[in-house]
């Protein structure tokens, strides 16, 4: 019997990949740990350009560092930007004009806030546009361009970004022990130390790139973390449309904290005054606010059963007019 070309194809086929599958071998642990891993992108405001960050694992000391890397959205050969000799850079963000892309490195002792010029895919050297003293965890820019928020671990009672001690209420004890007299203590693989929280400021871009003046504490009235711990980051943080608002996620620090999960949105003014709960209805978690481009909206996810982590998520839009909310995901 004559074989049909399809057939015949799809004979080739499964022999080629019978002969490819036999001569490929196993996958090894030292595999799964020196793959590249990618993470973070972010798309330039032209919508032209893709950046990401990259980590790469040495195959024999298995030491991890990380690259920021570009490609054009329409595709091509991905190049490595930004590349600071012994150290590591994270998390990239283009200002809004696309001038500039932000990101974070450790090469000065700290993590701090970084940036090169940018221009058809190619960056100019690296420039450090903060010097705080506290560890730059993350940042978002104000879509005006002309302020930046800033988040790290910092002094609840600290008026900056970081101050002389860490703020630690923990006594330490005996041997490599410590006393606690107040909860919580743990949250999963991370120890708490009392005193201190991921907290948020503002700082203004000045012409140069570089940050300057005096940092402003958004809602230091509110004790808690934000981005919340240990697993929130900066999509707990967002920008008003006229960059006079901070939206912040937060769980405030009392003595209810370790068994809740009311997580609210802040509105936070730049101009003055106290932050505003948007969320208080709800005593179950509410975060990851995205504000639209128009400033009427404020998009959210929300939990109803306090108490519970794993409870479902419902995209919820809250008219920043009249107040009024509805569910979009229900």
């Amino acid at each position: 019997m004559t074989k049909s070309p399809l057939l015949r194809a799809a004979t080739a086929l499964l022999a080629l990949t019978a002969a490819t599958l036999a001569s490929a071998e196993p996958m090894t642990a030292a595999d799964l740990a020196t793959f590249s891993r990618v993470a973070a992108h972010t798309v330039s405001p032209d919508g032209a350009w893709v950046t990401w960050q990259q980590t790469e694992t040495d195959s024999s000391t298995y030491v991890r560092t990380i690259g920021l890397w570009v490609v054009p959205a329409s595709g091509g050969t991905p190049v490595r930007i930004a590349d600071i000799d012994a150290a590591n850079e994270t998390s990239p963000a283009f200002s809004p004009d696309g001038t500039r892309l932000y990101f974070v490195s450790n090469k000065s002792g700290t993590d701090q806030l970084w940036f090169v010029t940018f221009a058809n895919g190619t960056a100019g050297s690296p420039v450090q546009a903060s010097d705080t003293v506290a560890d730059v965890a993350g940042f978002e820019i104000a879509p005006d361009g002309s302020r930046i928020v800033l988040w790290g671990d910092i002094a609840s009672d600290c008026p900056a970004f970081g101050c002389t001690g860490n703020g630690d209420r923990a006594t330490q004890g005996g041997g490599s022990g410590r006393t606690y007299n107040e909860i919580f203590v743990r949250h999963w693989d991370a120890w708490e130390t009392p005193g201190v929280y991921s907290r948020t400021f503002a700082f203004t871009i000045a012409a140069d790139g570089k940050l300057t003046g005096d940092a402003i504490a958004i809602a230091p009235e509110l004790i808690g973390d934000t981005p919340s711990k240990p697993f929130g980051g900066g999509e707990e943080v967002a920008w008003s449309a006229d960059s006079g608002t901070v939206y912040l996620t937060r769980r405030i620090a009392d003595r209810t904290e370790p068994t809740s999960t009311n997580l609210d949105i802040y509105a936070a003014p730049l101009a003055g005054g106290a932050a505003i709960n948007l969320t208080d209805a709800n005593e179950a978690t509410d975060t990851l606010p995205a504000p639209s481009p128009d400033g009427r909206w404020l998009a959210y996810a929300a939990m109803a059963r306090p108490g519970y982590e794993a409870d479902r998520q419902v995209v919820m839009l809250r008219d920043l007019r009249s107040g009024t909310v509805r569910a979009l995901t229900q």
